[in-house]
């Protein structure tokens, strides 16, 4: 294999002694790297990618409980960041990152819409004051509440489409993967 500059045999231009014999040695790994790459690219496949298939599943499945929610005024992330809210009450910004398993920064883009149309209150703890809480509104509670009926007819088309069991093997083996700190 031959690229640009490239030679398969030792270079015999003399350049002075140990520099000709480097160019030599680097040229032989850049081959020895193209050959790898090229065999790695040959074996790419998202058919044995886990994680696509995962994000595939996500986004799917983020539609259509998108669609269902969307006569509640709020979408699936917003909905679940309110359940969990009303679940685990005086949850900081960060906790609620971690259990949403979110950066900060993403979190904080995902609460800025709530605050603003009044569904969660972010206030300076009292335990922190540098750390802020993130809590339900009485209107947030409404909607939540509001919400709950559409998120229901969601969630059992899924468990009628997929079945009792398999629902609740998936939502196990993703739990697991969630708490695999390794990858």
């Amino acid at each position: 294999m031959q690229g640009p500059g490239v030679v398969d045999r030792p270079c015999f231009v003399h350049r002075g002694g140990v520099r000709q014999e480097v160019e030599h040695e680097l040229n032989l790994v850049y081959v020895c790297v193209v050959e790898i790459l090229e065999i790695s690219v040959e074996r790419i496949s998202v058919r044995d990618c886990n994680c696509f298939y995962l994000r595939k599943a996500a986004r799917h499945l983020t539609q259509i409980y998108d669609t269902i929610l969307a006569p509640s005024g709020i979408r699936s992330t917003q909905y679940m960041i309110l359940a969990v809210l009303n679940e685990r009450r005086g949850l900081s910004v960060n906790e609620l990152a971690e259990v949403m398993v979110m950066d900060r920064t993403t979190m904080g883009k995902n609460l800025r819409p709530l605050v603003r149309d009044g569904l969660i209150a972010v206030n300076v703890s009292d335990l922190d004051r540098r750390s802020r809480t993130v809590g339900l509104t009485k209107k947030g509670f409404k909607v939540l509440g509001d919400a709950y009926p559409l998120w229901k007819i969601a969630d059992s088309s899924f468990q009628k489409m997929h079945g009792r069991q398999f629902s609740e093997d998936l939502r196990g083996m993703l739990d697991l993967v969630t708490r695999d700190k390794r990858a």
